[in-house]
């Protein structure tokens, strides 16, 4: 006899030893008298008591699920609104058994009113005007400034130095420490830089400059704290770009509110309307080709860069037979005298 405290698990059972024809199935609660659920005394030669003597067996009595482990669509809807998600969207009933694929979905909670700083040149020929003007149609408070002046209390920052011309092609010493203070100044901020386009499509290449500096203030700056600096590249400041600006804008916006951001930056590319973002993820090299010495086969010492003794290293060698006349020699520590390094340094 297959017992159970559910009638739920007996269909189950049935179905899976329905090859054995003499198994009975019966439902039974270890935890009452067994005499009075219908069994008689002395009648089985072996008795398996599993599974109900676990913790948490019990567990589904103190909410309404005493025949069977699961519970029905209307159910799961009820305890899915009362933890504050959205119900049940949709259901999908894949199988006759009583288990069905449901989805919901958690609400984004109301974005805040976020404060947005426009980062501008003094030569501006009015792109500011119309992007701030933009943003405060959807609610955002705006504020313009300069490198020198940026307020501290805006997480959200959008550099629109670039728009007229390249900053960092026409900049002298003083304009490098004031960028280079602005940058050292973030914490906590997300920036935006908005630039021509130089990857997808190039019409001026010293824009390009901008990419490969924010690359390597994003590699170098590791000592900011999350900092995450974005690029936009546009072919022109249209109404077409400070609108997919404004979307960009507020998607990242929901994403940190949900803590779904990850990074210290992406690159994006408006693209015949559609923004276009790179697919590929950086993965440190050590990471994915660095592998285990093998310590069965042959080695040789040799340099990565000829001049540096610190980049000696272990080179896995070419197998051959021995000859008659040669030993294999197992070698457990290698001594570096001068004489080897004049050699490596190829004095």
């Amino acid at each position: 006899m297959f017992t159970d405290v559910s009638s739920g698990f007996l269909e189950a059972a049935r179905k899976r030893f329905a090859q054995r024809t003499s198994i009975e199935y019966s439902v039974l609660d270890i935890t009452r008298d067994p005499l009075s659920q219908g069994l008689e005394p002395e009648s089985y030669d072996l008795i398996v008591a599993a599974n109900g003597f676990l913790p948490g067996w019990w567990v589904g009595e103190n909410d309404q699920r005493v025949e069977k482990p699961y519970v029905n669509v209307d159910r799961w809807r009820k305890e899915l609104l009362d933890i504050g998600l959205s119900g049940v969207d949709f259901t999908t009933h894949q199988f006759n058994e009583p288990i069905v694929n449901m989805a919901s979905t958690r609400p984004i909670p109301p974005a805040a009113q976020d404060n947005i700083t426009l980062l501008v040149s003094e030569h501006d020929s009015g792109a500011a005007t119309e992007v701030s003007r933009q943003f405060r149609s959807h609610g955002s408070i705006v504020e313009l400034c300069g490198l020198y002046n940026l307020p501290r209390n805006s997480r959200f920052v959008i550099v629109l130095l670039d728009v007229v011309s390249p900053l960092l092609y026409n900049l002298d010493e003083e304009g490098f420490q004031q960028l280079k203070d602005f940058i050292l100044g973030l914490s906590n901020h997300h920036v935006t830089w908005v630039t021509r386009s130089t990857q997808v499509s190039c019409q001026d290449p010293r824009y390009g400059l901008t990419h490969g500096f924010l690359r390597s203030v994003r590699q170098e700056c590791v000592n900011v704290p999350k900092l995450c600096i974005s690029t936009l590249e546009v072919n022109q400041l249209d109404d077409e770009a400070i609108q997919n600006l404004v979307s960009l804008q507020s998607h990242i916006h929901k994403h940190e509110i949900c803590h779904r951001w990850t990074g210290r930056g992406r690159e994006y590319a408006l693209v015949k309307g559609v923004i276009h973002t790179v697919s590929l993820q950086s993965v440190p090299a050590t990471q994915e080709f660095t592998k285990p010495i093998d310590n069965k086969l042959p080695k040789k010492l040799s340099l990565e860069f000829i001049g540096l003794l610190d980049t000696l290293v272990w080179r896995e060698h070419s197998h051959s037979l021995l000859g008659d006349d040669e030993v294999e020699i197992d070698v457990r520590c290698v001594g570096l005298n001068f004489r080897v390094c004049s050699l490596l340094l190829r004095y």
